[in-house]
């Protein structure tokens, strides 16, 4: 079937249908005819409405939601600063207070250092 035969075949189809819609259609009685025609109305009236009619109506409830929100993160507890005096550890005072420590620290290969210093503390550790 090509295009041509499949259009005269749609358009047949929908002109058979149409008359057997408005064959039945005039068969209905009054009250039935009316009920029809005012869902008719309201669906035609429902799809003129824009779509995004309904955040119009959600609104109200997203304003509450950021507002509980807010309110709860202002309420929580604060956490507690840490400062750089309080991060320090006694023994970087050690090191600060050591000329050789800070000698040690200036060259180029701080690596090794940091590896030597591992391995002294697993020595202490382990005996």
């Amino acid at each position: 079937m090509n295009l041509d035969e499949e259009d005269r075949a749609h358009a047949e189809f929908a002109r058979r249908a149409g008359a057997l819609l408005r064959e039945d259609a005039e068969r209905l009685d009054g009250a039935t005819r009316l009920k029809l025609a005012r869902a008719r109305a309201a669906a035609v009236e429902e799809a003129r409405r824009p779509a995004w009619s309904w955040l119009l109506c959600m609104a109200p409830a997203g304003a509450v939601a950021a507002s509980v929100i807010a309110l709860l993160l202002l309420m929580r507890e604060p956490r507690l600063e840490v400062t750089p005096f309080q991060a320090t550890a006694p023994q970087d005072f050690e090191l600060l207070a050591d000329g050789e420590a800070w000698e040690l620290s200036q060259e180029e290969d701080f690596g090794f250092l940091e590896w030597a210093a591992a391995m002294a503390e697993l020595d202490s550790g382990g005996g």
